[in-house]
Protein backbone atom coordinates (compact mmCIF):
# COMPACT_ATOMS: atom_id res chain seq x y z
CA UNK A 1 0.00 0.00 0.00
CA UNK A 2 2.98 2.69 0.79
CA UNK A 3 4.29 4.25 -2.33
CA UNK A 4 7.22 2.10 -3.67
CA UNK A 5 9.81 5.60 -5.14
CA UNK A 6 11.94 5.20 -8.17
CA UNK A 7 14.52 7.14 -10.48
CA UNK A 8 15.31 6.76 -13.82
CA UNK A 9 17.97 8.36 -15.91
CA UNK A 10 18.50 8.88 -19.89
CA UNK A 11 20.52 10.25 -22.33
CA UNK A 12 17.77 11.83 -24.41
CA UNK A 13 15.95 14.67 -23.47
CA UNK A 14 12.86 15.44 -22.03
CA UNK A 15 10.96 16.27 -24.92
CA UNK A 16 11.97 12.63 -26.29
CA UNK A 17 11.44 11.15 -23.60
CA UNK A 18 7.93 11.81 -23.54
CA UNK A 19 7.49 11.18 -27.01
CA UNK A 20 8.72 7.65 -26.48
CA UNK A 21 6.58 6.86 -23.63
CA UNK A 22 3.32 8.21 -25.43
CA UNK A 23 4.18 6.32 -28.33
CA UNK A 24 4.39 3.18 -26.28
CA UNK A 25 0.33 3.48 -24.65
CA UNK A 26 -2.24 1.98 -25.74
CA UNK A 27 -5.83 3.32 -26.00
CA UNK A 28 -6.94 3.60 -22.32
CA UNK A 29 -10.26 1.12 -22.92
CA UNK A 30 -7.84 -1.44 -25.02
CA UNK A 31 -8.58 -4.93 -23.36
CA UNK A 32 -5.31 -6.41 -23.33
CA UNK A 33 -3.10 -5.89 -20.78
CA UNK A 34 -0.79 -3.09 -21.94
CA UNK A 35 0.72 0.44 -20.53
CA UNK A 36 -1.32 3.64 -20.77
CA UNK A 37 -1.74 7.23 -19.24
CA UNK A 38 -1.54 10.29 -19.91
CA UNK A 39 1.67 12.64 -20.20
CA UNK A 40 0.91 16.74 -19.19
CA UNK A 41 3.85 18.95 -19.24
CA UNK A 42 6.35 17.48 -16.75
CA UNK A 43 3.89 15.06 -15.15
CA UNK A 44 3.40 11.55 -15.80
CA UNK A 45 0.65 8.75 -15.10
CA UNK A 46 1.13 5.31 -16.11
CA UNK A 47 -0.76 1.79 -15.33
CA UNK A 48 -1.62 -1.34 -17.16
CA UNK A 49 -4.84 -2.21 -16.50
CA UNK A 50 -7.84 -1.37 -14.23
CA UNK A 51 -8.87 -4.77 -14.19
CA UNK A 52 -5.98 -6.52 -12.48
CA UNK A 53 -3.61 -6.00 -9.50
CA UNK A 54 -1.69 -3.52 -10.86
CA UNK A 55 0.31 -0.37 -10.06
CA UNK A 56 -0.10 3.17 -11.06
CA UNK A 57 2.97 5.07 -11.74
CA UNK A 58 3.17 8.93 -11.02
CA UNK A 59 6.21 10.45 -11.97
CA UNK A 60 7.70 14.23 -12.99
CA UNK A 61 9.97 14.38 -16.30
CA UNK A 62 12.88 16.74 -15.34
CA UNK A 63 16.06 17.95 -17.25
CA UNK A 64 18.55 17.66 -15.36
CA UNK A 65 21.77 19.09 -17.39
CA UNK A 66 22.05 17.06 -20.69
CA UNK A 67 20.02 14.34 -19.27
CA UNK A 68 16.60 13.60 -18.51
CA UNK A 69 15.46 12.53 -14.70
CA UNK A 70 12.17 10.60 -14.12
CA UNK A 71 11.77 11.07 -10.14
CA UNK A 72 8.72 9.39 -9.23
CA UNK A 73 6.47 6.45 -7.31
CA UNK A 74 3.99 3.76 -8.08
CA UNK A 75 0.94 3.21 -6.24
CA UNK A 76 -1.16 -0.48 -5.18
CA UNK A 77 -4.66 -1.19 -6.53
CA UNK A 78 -5.69 -0.35 -2.74
CA UNK A 79 -3.77 3.40 -2.53
CA UNK A 80 -4.60 4.79 -6.24
CA UNK A 81 -7.88 5.89 -6.43
CA UNK A 82 -7.31 7.80 -2.98
CA UNK A 83 -3.95 9.60 -4.01
CA UNK A 84 -5.92 10.21 -7.62
CA UNK A 85 -8.63 12.01 -6.01
CA UNK A 86 -6.34 13.68 -3.90
CA UNK A 87 -4.65 15.21 -6.62
CA UNK A 88 -7.82 15.80 -8.39
CA UNK A 89 -9.13 17.34 -5.70
CA UNK A 90 -5.93 19.77 -5.17
CA UNK A 91 -5.76 20.87 -8.98
CA UNK A 92 -9.75 21.68 -8.52
CA UNK A 93 -9.04 23.75 -5.67
CA UNK A 94 -6.14 25.83 -7.26
CA UNK A 95 -8.13 26.71 -10.43
CA UNK A 96 -11.18 27.51 -8.39
CA UNK A 97 -8.88 30.13 -6.26
CA UNK A 98 -6.97 31.16 -9.64
CA UNK A 99 -10.33 32.02 -11.11
CA UNK A 100 -11.71 34.03 -8.49
CA UNK A 101 -8.52 35.80 -8.55
CA UNK A 102 -7.44 34.93 -4.76
CA UNK A 103 -4.00 32.37 -5.83
CA UNK A 104 -1.30 34.72 -5.23
CA UNK A 105 2.04 34.09 -7.33
CA UNK A 106 3.55 33.26 -4.15
CA UNK A 107 1.09 30.78 -3.27
CA UNK A 108 1.97 29.19 -6.56
CA UNK A 109 5.38 29.20 -6.13
CA UNK A 110 4.92 27.42 -2.48
CA UNK A 111 2.57 25.07 -3.70
CA UNK A 112 5.42 24.16 -6.48
CA UNK A 113 7.69 23.90 -4.18
CA UNK A 114 5.44 21.34 -2.01
CA UNK A 115 4.81 18.80 -4.80
CA UNK A 116 8.60 19.31 -5.67
CA UNK A 117 9.75 18.11 -2.34
CA UNK A 118 7.19 15.73 -2.24
CA UNK A 119 8.65 13.84 -5.35
CA UNK A 120 11.93 14.48 -4.19
CA UNK A 121 12.06 13.08 -1.00
CA UNK A 122 10.14 9.64 -2.43
CA UNK A 123 12.93 9.33 -4.87
CA UNK A 124 15.23 9.33 -1.94
CA UNK A 125 13.51 6.11 -0.46
CA UNK A 126 15.24 3.10 -0.73
CA UNK A 127 14.57 1.06 -3.68
CA UNK A 128 12.74 -2.19 -3.54
CA UNK A 129 14.71 -4.91 -5.67
CA UNK A 130 11.29 -6.18 -7.43
CA UNK A 131 9.94 -3.49 -9.46
CA UNK A 132 6.41 -3.31 -9.92
CA UNK A 133 5.32 -4.06 -14.17
CA UNK A 134 4.67 -0.34 -15.38
CA UNK A 135 8.17 1.24 -14.06
CA UNK A 136 10.20 -1.93 -15.32
CA UNK A 137 8.23 -0.94 -18.55
CA UNK A 138 9.24 2.82 -18.10
CA UNK A 139 12.82 1.77 -17.01
CA UNK A 140 13.76 -0.61 -20.30
CA UNK A 141 11.93 2.12 -22.43
CA UNK A 142 13.10 5.17 -21.39
CA UNK A 143 17.20 3.77 -20.94
CA UNK A 144 17.22 1.79 -23.94
CA UNK A 145 19.39 3.82 -25.63
CA UNK A 146 22.22 3.61 -22.66
CA UNK A 147 24.29 0.27 -23.30
CA UNK A 148 22.30 -1.93 -25.64
CA UNK A 149 24.98 -1.86 -28.15
CA UNK A 150 27.79 -2.73 -25.92
CA UNK A 151 25.71 -6.05 -24.50
CA UNK A 152 24.95 -7.11 -27.57
CA UNK A 153 28.01 -6.94 -28.92
CA UNK A 154 29.82 -7.99 -25.04
CA UNK A 155 27.37 -10.84 -24.86
CA UNK A 156 26.55 -12.89 -27.91
CA UNK A 157 23.60 -15.49 -28.05
CA UNK A 158 24.86 -19.27 -28.14
CA UNK A 159 23.57 -21.32 -31.43
CA UNK A 160 23.05 -24.57 -32.03
CA UNK A 161 22.11 -26.98 -35.17
CA UNK A 162 19.55 -28.90 -34.20
CA UNK A 163 16.53 -27.63 -33.07
CA UNK A 164 15.30 -27.22 -29.84
CA UNK A 165 13.73 -29.73 -27.61
CA UNK A 166 9.46 -29.79 -26.88
CA UNK A 167 9.26 -27.87 -23.50
CA UNK A 168 6.43 -25.99 -22.63
CA UNK A 169 6.23 -22.61 -22.68
CA UNK A 170 4.93 -20.25 -19.42
CA UNK A 171 4.87 -16.94 -19.02
CA UNK A 172 3.06 -15.12 -15.85
CA UNK A 173 2.08 -18.56 -14.83
CA UNK A 174 -0.33 -19.25 -18.10
CA UNK A 175 0.86 -22.54 -20.45
CA UNK A 176 0.89 -20.69 -24.16
CA UNK A 177 2.12 -23.84 -25.82
CA UNK A 178 5.11 -25.35 -26.65
CA UNK A 179 8.72 -24.09 -28.10
CA UNK A 180 9.21 -25.39 -31.76
CA UNK A 181 11.85 -23.18 -32.35
CA UNK A 182 14.72 -20.46 -30.66
CA UNK A 183 12.72 -17.95 -32.23
CA UNK A 184 9.69 -18.95 -29.53
CA UNK A 185 12.26 -18.59 -26.57
CA UNK A 186 13.76 -15.24 -27.49
CA UNK A 187 10.08 -13.80 -28.49
CA UNK A 188 8.45 -14.80 -25.37
CA UNK A 189 11.85 -13.58 -23.17
CA UNK A 190 11.48 -10.38 -24.83
CA UNK A 191 7.57 -10.04 -23.61
CA UNK A 192 9.46 -10.23 -19.62
CA UNK A 193 11.88 -7.97 -20.81
CA UNK A 194 9.68 -5.03 -21.87
CA UNK A 195 7.71 -5.88 -19.10
CA UNK A 196 4.64 -7.06 -20.73
CA UNK A 197 4.86 -10.27 -18.63
CA UNK A 198 5.93 -11.14 -15.45
CA UNK A 199 8.27 -13.91 -15.77
CA UNK A 200 9.22 -17.21 -18.04
CA UNK A 201 8.80 -20.54 -17.92
CA UNK A 202 10.54 -23.53 -20.38
CA UNK A 203 9.70 -26.88 -18.43
CA UNK A 204 10.31 -30.70 -19.57
CA UNK A 205 8.38 -31.56 -16.36
CA UNK A 206 6.93 -30.63 -13.08
CA UNK A 207 10.44 -30.97 -11.22
CA UNK A 208 12.75 -30.26 -14.13
CA UNK A 209 12.28 -26.52 -15.91
CA UNK A 210 14.28 -23.03 -16.38
CA UNK A 211 12.96 -19.70 -15.21
CA UNK A 212 13.56 -16.04 -15.72
CA UNK A 213 12.10 -13.18 -14.03
CA UNK A 214 13.76 -9.07 -13.90
CA UNK A 215 15.37 -8.84 -10.72
CA UNK A 216 17.27 -4.98 -9.78
CA UNK A 217 18.75 -4.14 -12.88
CA UNK A 218 18.86 -7.15 -14.72
CA UNK A 219 17.86 -10.47 -14.51
CA UNK A 220 17.41 -13.51 -12.00
CA UNK A 221 17.35 -17.30 -13.46
CA UNK A 222 16.77 -20.39 -11.65
CA UNK A 223 16.94 -24.19 -12.56
CA UNK A 224 15.24 -27.55 -11.25
CA UNK A 225 17.17 -30.18 -11.98
CA UNK A 226 14.39 -33.20 -10.36
CA UNK A 227 13.55 -31.93 -7.21
CA UNK A 228 13.59 -29.29 -5.02
CA UNK A 229 16.97 -30.58 -3.85
CA UNK A 230 18.29 -30.00 -6.88
CA UNK A 231 16.88 -26.29 -7.44
CA UNK A 232 19.48 -23.67 -8.57
CA UNK A 233 20.01 -19.99 -9.06
CA UNK A 234 22.39 -18.81 -11.82
CA UNK A 235 25.38 -16.45 -10.91
CA UNK A 236 28.21 -14.92 -12.85
CA UNK A 237 31.59 -16.81 -12.18
CA UNK A 238 33.63 -14.05 -12.82
CA UNK A 239 32.39 -13.70 -8.51
CA UNK A 240 30.27 -10.01 -9.27
CA UNK A 241 27.06 -9.60 -7.37
CA UNK A 242 25.10 -8.04 -9.69
CA UNK A 243 22.20 -9.50 -11.08
CA UNK A 244 22.60 -11.31 -15.29
CA UNK A 245 21.97 -8.92 -18.10
CA UNK A 246 19.46 -9.55 -20.09
CA UNK A 247 21.38 -11.22 -23.15
CA UNK A 248 23.16 -13.82 -20.18
CA UNK A 249 19.66 -14.64 -19.56
CA UNK A 250 18.24 -15.30 -22.44
CA UNK A 251 21.46 -17.46 -23.50
CA UNK A 252 20.80 -19.37 -20.72
CA UNK A 253 17.20 -20.07 -21.34
CA UNK A 254 17.91 -21.44 -25.04
CA UNK A 255 21.22 -23.17 -23.57
CA UNK A 256 18.42 -25.20 -21.66
CA UNK A 257 15.82 -25.73 -24.69
CA UNK A 258 18.78 -27.45 -26.85
CA UNK A 259 19.70 -29.25 -23.71
CA UNK A 260 23.40 -28.20 -24.66
CA UNK A 261 26.33 -27.88 -21.45
CA UNK A 262 26.39 -24.52 -19.65
CA UNK A 263 28.23 -21.71 -20.36
CA UNK A 264 31.45 -21.21 -18.88
CA UNK A 265 30.83 -17.70 -17.59
CA UNK A 266 27.53 -18.94 -15.02
CA UNK A 267 27.85 -20.84 -12.17
CA UNK A 268 24.90 -22.65 -9.92
CA UNK A 269 24.63 -22.07 -6.52
CA UNK A 270 22.00 -24.08 -4.61
CA UNK A 271 18.66 -22.79 -3.17
CA UNK A 272 16.65 -19.79 -4.57
CA UNK A 273 17.07 -16.77 -5.62
CA UNK A 274 15.66 -13.66 -4.24
CA UNK A 275 13.39 -11.82 -6.72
Amino acid sequence: MLPRPFRIQSRLPPEQVRGLVKGAFVDWFEIREAPRGWIIGPLMCVWRTAFTNDNTVYALILRAGWRTRVVGFSLSDVARPFFALCLLAILWGIWNQYAAGEMLLRGAILFSVIIGALFTLLARWPMAKREPPSVRFLRRLIEQDRAVSEEVEEVPLPTFECNPRALDLILSGMPTGRVESAADVISAFRKVEDASEEFIILAASDEQFIQSAPMGDGFIVEWRDGSEDRHFTARLAADREEELCAREALALLLTFAHDAAWPDSVIWRAGFGSA
